[in-house]
């Protein structure tokens, strides 16, 4: 095995430009599959930063259930549950008492959430279930890592201290440490309240405790020592039929499942079936890439046959040459997934740095961990494998007579180049695949954006305000503002950012306590709103233009080869008085044959495919017109660019050089 690693070492050495353009194609293929494969990671494959992550379960996958019927599982289920802990996740307060008053979201948690979770604290304690016990006897809080360092300049005396959430005093019984911002992935919480204190956050929620129809309460727990899994499901659908008997009788009830706590809440189901769509696309540019790179194999394998002719001859086995050359493919595929991983951290880094244009707190860290870097050299061995097992296969078979007297291959055995021209006809496949979903997904963004708003977005401040969380009601808060818990629009004459400070400074003096949020520019706003259409006709974009440059140069690179080794019948063909012109249509007619077959299975494929892109669209059909037209021309174009080359130089073999070439 060390001998074949320094022989691949040799060989790469000794071709430094073939193994930059391998190097090159197969970063392209892995960056974008370690890019998409990092998001995976982040939205349902993350780790929580709690004691004894894995020991941490969530009711149905982070499906929220009725208050009232975690009470009930919190009661029965405790001969199979250590402690079950409830929070409803998105709670929205203003919190005032150390500067101007700011727009949080939080968590409103049972007594036993710190305990049974085992959230890590930076400093004081968690919430206690006496903290629990009785509605709005204990306004306690516990800030997060992030609101204690921006609000609070990471003061530690901040315990004990007083602050108003909503205008409603509560004290600081403790900070969580840096990382954790709670269960439920993408959320991003800064505070956790108890539930005995609802009705200071959400009083329409306190009024539901009772409710068997309201659900708000996400529930996660311990399995005690000795149950499994089964055994807990089993007891908490006991639990669940007697609750639907008792008291929704004559509905729908779906069991009760137990999954490892820290998935993307409640739409778990919906993000996985992006996610592997996303990890198709990608897997196809991971395809073509390495198409690619076995046809650049096969023609390097093709200038080495005289070499490897001469170690058979001398008593090589197969299986030790095509071992050698595989280890020479991994080495490559290496080196390619090196650079394709450095791309991927800086891609997800910044894809990470996206906020959704909603005004919930939703954010997800992509960077990449231990578990990426392993999906990463994985991904390298089996590429490596992929795009060198055909080549070197064909490479340790060579004609040994034709070999070893340095005749060059025949042009009848290589006239029809069967395995690169397949090569080349699945990178055009896969690119006209690509192509088309990158261009659905920008004419949907052009027909989204072209919609009539009804307004003039121009020269307009927006600003929003939540006065029911502060307590107000209808009639108080038209005495002081004209609208109740809509967004606020200003209409300006000039810069409507020279809005801001002013607008604020009035409310503020009307209420300290009242946050004002998601100040923006209407014109910015509408523009976010096509954030998740225009993110998708990028990455598809990205992607298939990936596609396209490979297919490009591996058709260039094909009929280049073709044009070389054809180079003595071209001359006999313009000896006997064939014009440069018919040479040139012979040379790009071969070539377009090619793509043509190429693109009208991609067409069928991405037609096939449509379908399941068709929920993602917007103002278009799936099987667009104008997009199944405009990709096979643009990509028609590209190849045809791409054998021209080759054929002028074909048309330009003079006959005596070519008679006399080897």
């Amino acid at each position: 095995m060390l001998y074949d690693l320094r022989y691949a070492l040799r060989g790469i050495r000794k071709n430094p430009v073939f193994t930059v353009v391998v190097a090159v194609s197969i970063a392209l293929g892995i960056a974008a599959n370690t890019t998409v494969f990092s998001m995976v990671n982040g939205l349902l494959l993350g780790v929580l930063p709690v004691a004894d992550p894995g020991g941490l379960y969530s009711f149905s996958s982070g499906r929220t259930l009725p208050y009232a019927d975690y009470r009930d599982f919190r009661d029965q289920c405790g001969a199979v549950f250590e402690g079950l802990a409830g929070h409803f996740p998105l709670a929205p307060a203003s919190l005032a008492g150390a500067g101007s008053a700011e727009r949080v979201w939080g968590q409103l948690v049972s007594g036993n959430y710190f305990q049974v979770t085992g959230a890590p604290l930076a400093l004081g304690r968690g919430i206690t279930p006496e903290e629990d016990a009785i509605p709005g006897r204990d306004p306690v809080v516990v800030l997060g890592s992030a609101l204690w360092r921006r609000r609070f300049g990471a003061d530690p005396s901040v315990v004990g201290r007083t602050v108003f959430f909503n205008g409603h005093r509560y004290t600081v019984v403790g900070v969580t440490a840096p990382g954790f911002q709670g269960t439920d992935r993408g959320i991003l919480s800064e505070f956790w309240a108890p539930l005995s204190m609802t009705s200071d956050f959400t009083p329409e929620m306190e009024k539901s405790k009772e409710s068997r129809t309201a659900y708000w309460i996400v529930i996660n727990g311990r399995l005690r020592p000795g149950v499994s899994r089964q055994q807990a499901v089993a007891a908490m659908n006991v639990v669940h039929s007697r609750i639907h008997e008792t008291h929704r009788k004559g509905r729908q009830r779906e069991p009760v499942t137990l999954t490892a706590a820290g998935g993307f809440p409640g739409k778990g189901q919906a993000v996985a079936g992006v996610m592997t769509l996303l990890m198709v696309v990608v897997g196809l540019v991971l395809l073509v890439a390495c198409a690619n790179v076995a046809n650049l194999m096969l023609a390097r394998a093709v200038g080495r046959q005289q070499e490897i002719g001469i170690r058979l001859a001398l008593g090589a086995g197969r299986g030790r040459l095509i071992r050698q050359l595989l280890m020479e493919s991994v080495l490559l595929a290496g080196l390619g997934a090196a650079g394709g991983f450095v791309i991927a951290f800086f891609a997800a880094r910044a894809l990470s740095s996206i906020r959704l244009p909603i005004p919930i707190p939703f954010a997800f860290d992509f960077t990449p961990d231990h578990r990426v870097l392993g999906y990463t050299a994985a991904l390298a061995v089996f590429t490596g494998i992929l795009f060198g097992l055909a080549p070197a296969i064909a490479a340790s078979r060579p004609d040994l007579v034709s070999t070893l007297k340095n005749a060059g291959p025949g042009f009848g055995r290589f006239r029809r180049l069967g395995l690169r021209n397949l090569l080349v006809g699945v990178q055009v496949t896969l690119s006209a695949v690509l192509l088309i979903g990158a261009g659905l997904f920008l004419r949907s963004l052009q027909s989204a954006a072209s919609l009539e708003l009804g307004i003039r977005p121009e020269n307009v401040l927006m600003m929003a305000v939540d006065p029911k969380t502060n307590g107000y009601s209808d009639e108080r808060f038209r005495g002081v503002l004209s609208l109740l818990g809509l967004t606020l629009l200003v209409k300006t004459s000039g810069d409507p950012a020279q809005m801001i400070h002013p607008v604020r400074q009035q409310i503020e003096a009307l209420d300290p306590h009242l946050a004002v949020f998601s100040v923006d520019t209407l014109t910015h706003h509408v523009s976010k709103a096509f954030l998740v259409p225009r993110l998708c006709a990028m990455l598809f974009g990205i992607f298939g233009l990936i596609g396209l440059t490979l297919a490009s140069v591996g058709l260039y690179g094909v009929v280049s080869y073709s044009v070389r080794s054809r180079t003595r019948e071209i001359g006999i063909r313009m000896a006997l008085g064939a014009r440069a012109a018919g040479i040139v249509r012979l040379v790009v007619r071969q070539g377009l044959a090619i793509v043509i077959a190429g693109l009208a299975l991609g067409l069928g494929l991405a037609f096939a495919l449509s379908r399941f892109t068709a929920s993602l669209l917007y103002g278009i059909s799936a099987t667009d017109a104008v997009t199944f037209v405009g990709v096979p021309l643009v990509l028609l174009a590209a190849a045809l660019l791409a054998v021209l080359l080759p054929a002028r130089r074909a048309a330009a073999v003079q006959p005596m050089s070519a008679l006399r070439f080897e």
